[in-house]
């Protein structure tokens, strides 16, 4: 059969996709393991993830140099002999330190799982901190912050969020070289002894997985002895609206670097998904509105976007871009009048669908690979979502009427919101 290429394909509205669901299990010392067998390629996504982020130092910025140095040395591996053991199994391993956890992140072939499990065990079980890594470490740390401290996206987001959430906050604190020369190997030590060394964590797998998975991973990390966690998390945030425009100027910066935005709320919340469109008609994708008028019309930026943060508790509305220096103001107002027309008139019908069917391709599209179901998977599990949270989000996204996008422009943006500038 011939393809008419004068005829654009028949419009089929998406409908509700089942995402892949998890087989939850307990090893045998009771550590959670969570199986989502999906894919036809050898291939395997294992996470191992420990509740030693941010939210759980004793002392600012020892979580992410922890992760930087598990890998630097243990009792049998030298930190270069580490590296070219997966090397050889052509495995791709990440570790980082967010807010809430510290996560290992291996990609392998199915075939190398046991190996790469042997590895991943002899640094979360004999890690050493040596001093002589970790200098090393901390002279490339101050290395790249010299170079981030010259770039005006950078300085304008650590600042947006140091003054959202407070300069202490675990949420809003940044790295300086100060921080980075107070940290010694015994902070990471001791970071390492209360939340990783011996202490629950969470095991994820996913790709080409199945109940023998299951049993080998059981026989490796299984085994680990587990004890009781010694270090607490910040439990009690205190979240205050933050109002105000804070400039920082730079004589020689050719543009602005802006962020504009306000709290918000936790992904577990009644307003979420109408927010959610909401903020797409106004920033979150290339059609948008704020991309339409600042780019394309008024040729002011290269991008403009606007997003919703989920964090532990809480979470935030930013809308970020870089400008020409000169016309910051005016990149200002044409924000705040974009704002200020979802408030006065309701969307029309012909929008609010366009959109509405962009994000239900994009979450689609999004969960198209066995190892992105992994992603979904975690936002589920530790938000303590509904298992079939996602199952219904298209056909729940398709019920957000132009009346609700217009209650949500009101509820949330009837007061001044946080301006950040530097450049």
């Amino acid at each position: 059969m011939k393809l008419d290429r004068t005829q654009a394909p028949k419009f089929s509205p998406i409908q509700n996709f089942k995402l892949k669901k998890a087989e939850s299990h307990r090893l045998d010392n009771g550590i959670p393991f969570h199986l989502i067998p999906a894919g036809n390629q050898p291939l395997v996504n294992l996470q191992l993830i420990f509740k030693a982020g941010k939210r759980y130092e004793a002392k600012e910025g020892v979580s992410y140099f922890t992760a930087k140095m598990l890998t630097e040395g243990t009792t049998a591996y030298s930190s270069s002999q580490m590296y070219e053991a997966f090397d050889k199994l052509g495995a791709f391993f990440e570790i980082q330190a967010g807010f809430e956890h510290l996560v290992i992140e291996v990609i392998c072939l199915s075939k190398h799982v046991e190996n790469v499990l042997d590895l991943v065990l002899e640094f979360i079980a004999e890690a050493q901190f040596p001093e002589s890594e970790l200098q090393k470490v901390i002279g490339i740390s101050h290395q790249q912050l010299k170079v981030n401290l010259q770039k005006n996206n950078y300085l304008a987001g650590i600042l947006f969020r140091e003054t959202l959430f407070g300069k202490h906050h675990p949420y809003g604190y940044r790295q300086s070289h100060e921080m980075i020369d107070g940290i010694k190997r015994d902070d990471l030590v001791q970071h390492y002894q209360q939340n990783i060394l011996s202490k629950e964590f969470d095991v994820i797998v996913a790709g080409m997985v199945d109940q023998s998975t299951f049993q080998l991973i059981n026989q490796k990390l299984g085994r680990l002895p587990i004890h009781p966690r010694e270090s607490k998390a910040v439990s009690a945030f205190s979240f205050k609206p933050v109002t105000g425009s804070f400039y920082e100027e730079k004589e020689e910066a050719l543009q602005t670097s802006l962020r504009i935005g306000r709290l918000l709320f936790p992904i577990v919340h009644p307003d979420r998904l109408a927010f959610e469109v909401f903020n797409e008609i106004l920033g979150g994708y290339f059609g948008s509105r704020l991309m339409k008028n600042i780019r394309e019309e008024k040729g002011y930026t290269y991008g403009i976007y606007s997003s919703v943060v989920s964090l532990f508790q809480t979470g935030y509305f930013l809308i970020g871009t870089d400008v020409i220096k000169d016309k910051r103001q005016e990149v200002l107002d044409e924000i705040y009048k974009e704002i200020k027309e979802l408030k006065d008139n309701l969307v029309s019908d012909e929008e609010l669908s366009l959109v509405k069917n962009y994000m239900a391709g994009s979450f689609v599209k999004s969960i198209n690979t066995p190892l992105s179901v992994i992603d979904y998977f975690k936002t589920i599990y530790f938000n303590h979502l509904p298992e079939d949270y996602y199952d219904h989000y298209v056909s729940q996204i398709q019920q957000v009427t132009a009346e609700q996008v217009h209650t949500m422009a009101n509820k949330y943006f009837n007061e001044d919101l946080l301006e950040v500038l530097v450049g």
